[in-house]
């Protein structure tokens, strides 16, 4: 019973604990409540200020950014009136009015865009042999944020028909020349026009100053599934006589492409006479910068090696196929047996072809090596028969066929 009474005494201890917390709590938030009201009422409203009411009269042609020059006490109207309301004069608005109506009609140029610079470029005019084959429209400009030149195709128009049908099948392959790196663009092909239309860019990361000693080489081609990609025109702007620091645009006349201006590449090769064996070796080596023959800018080379007794091909042998390689390396051994005695009248004729799977292969060039051949060819051979078993080795441009 003793410890009932006590558990009851607690509680209302506690309970009255409680009840004053509470209502310390309850006073205390009252209080700030009543404050912040408070605080509301002592709010300054803003005063209203005597607003003087002025009419002015406007003239036709009346500078309105002036307002020294409008009459208040002129009453006829020949323009609708203004109506000012403002508070008092602030001492700085004569001096900005002022400092508009000075600058009013200067041009800042940094604020416009400029119109792009137009160049028009007809080879057909320089090249008295050659016959404009349509035009192209390119805009060119160097970034010097990004150490970029930057072409932009646009579109090329009236192109000349090179299928059955009466259309082509156009694209566009896009180099600075000369370039150790061989490196080409090339657009996409646009089906059954004459007037394609392409809208691409494209980038060469290049300093302006190397930029000046190119070449801009556009050439146009017709696309065949099935046989050797026609050429439509080639385009070839001196850089050094073209100011790009600025956008520029240009549409240049495509002319009938010279017939193998582009340099077809070198061939190394080795030739070496065993007299006792009477045998012949020829090692194809490599080959560097041959010219893309496909599509993909690149080529599938091999080697066909004849030997020649006079003017009759004797014997003909051939390297493998290198897939997609402009610098491909053979290294491979080709053997002809023939007498010592008929070295003297003998030669070699090296051809280079690209490989194609539904077509002709085409040559991409050619070389000898013989006693009347041209050099390097005829040094080589002679060297060879002068000191037996060494084998000579010597890189030959290749020609194209006569």
């Amino acid at each position: 019973m003793a410890s009932v009474i006590l558990i009851a005494l607690i509680a209302a201890v506690m309970l009255s604990i409680f009840v004053a917390l509470f209502l310390i709590l309850y006073s205390r938030s009252r209080s700030e409540k009543l404050a912040r009201e408070n605080s509301r009422t002592t709010i300054h409203q803003s005063s209203q200020f005597v607003v003087p009411h002025q009419k002015y009269t406007v003239q036709p042609g009346t500078d309105l950014l002036s307002t020294d020059k409008l009459s208040p006490d002129e009453k006829t109207v020949t323009s609708s009136s203004i109506e000012e309301n403002s508070t008092d004069k602030d001492p700085t608005q004569s001096q900005r009015g002022e400092g508009l109506d000075s600058k009013l009609g200067t041009v800042q140029p940094d604020l416009y865009p400029r119109q792009d610079d137009v160049l028009h470029i007809s080879q057909a005019k320089k090249q008295k042999t050659a016959t404009c084959r349509g035009s192209l429209h390119t805009k060119l400009k160097y970034d010097f944020n990004t150490s970029d030149f930057v072409v932009k195709l646009v579109e090329a128009a009236d192109l000349p028909a090179m299928d059955i049908g009466g259309y082509s099948d156009p694209y566009v392959k896009i180099s600075l020349q000369p370039d150790e790196q061989k490196t080409i663009k090339q657009s996409s092909v646009q089906r059954r026009t004459l007037n394609p239309y392409y809208d691409e860019v494209f980038k060469f990361p290049i300093t302006y100053d190397e930029l000046q000693g190119r070449t801009l080489c556009m050439n146009v081609f017709d696309f065949d599934k099935f046989s050797r990609h026609d050429a439509i025109g080639d385009v070839r702007i001196p850089m050094w006589e073209t100011n790009v620091s600025r956008q520029l645009d240009v549409w240049s006349d495509l002319v009938k492409p010279e017939k193998n201006r582009e340099e077809p590449g070198d061939l190394l090769f080795s030739i070496s006479y065993l007299p006792t064996a009477e045998r012949l070796t020829v090692v194809v080596m490599n080959a560097r910068n041959l010219k893309a023959m496909d599509m993909n800018g690149t080529s599938d080379p091999y080697v066909r090696v004849a030997l020649l007794h006079g003017d009759r091909k004797v014997k003909k042998k051939k390297t493998s196929i290198k897939k997609n390689d402009c610098d491909p390396l053979w290294n491979e051994e080709i053997l002809f047996n023939i007498p010592l005695k008929q070295l003297k009248v003998s030669s070699l004729e090296l051809k280079v072809f690209d490989y194609d799977v539904l077509s002709q292969d085409e040559l991409i060039g050619q070389t000898m090596a013989g006693p009347n051949s041209s050099e390097p060819g005829r040094s080589q051979w002679l060297e060879m028969i002068e000191v037996p078993r060494k084998s000579v080795a010597v890189w030959h441009p290749l020609q194209y066929e006569q």
